[in-house]
């Protein structure tokens, strides 16, 4: 008596959410941030030869307060850096905000990328 191969058949059940095409995942869109922790600005004006940038972030530091890093220099150089220490975190973002504006009136934007 020859024996014959087992076959086994799966049944699979497919519901409707399982047909249904996928939703592309997107990024959501970026915002605009009420109390920006960082700002990157660059200034570019061929005529003078200005190729400068300006970056500013707040850090936290080990003793409780938060730290206010501005680097500046040449466009493609690693430039200067100064650090301010302040004890509240509103004062330091008040800070950084003002030296925003301070150097958006001496021509600098924000830095594009790409």
């Amino acid at each position: 008596m020859e024996k014959k191969p087992l076959t086994v058949r799966i049944r699979t059940c497919y519901t409707f959410r399982d047909l249904m095409p996928k939703a592309p995942q997107t990024a959501p869109p970026p915002q605009f941030s009420l109390f920006p922790e960082s700002a990157r600005l660059q200034r570019i004006d061929p005529t003078t030869n200005c190729w400068r940038f300006y970056r500013l972030t707040l850090q936290d530091d080990l003793f409780g307060g938060t730290v206010l890093v501005r680097s500046w220099g040449r466009l493609g150089t690693t430039g200067q850096e100064r650090r301010e220490r302040f004890g509240d975190p509103v004062a330091a973002q008040k800070e950084l905000v003002r030296w925003v504006r301070v150097k958006q009136r001496r021509g600098y934007r924000e830095e594009m990328d790409g």
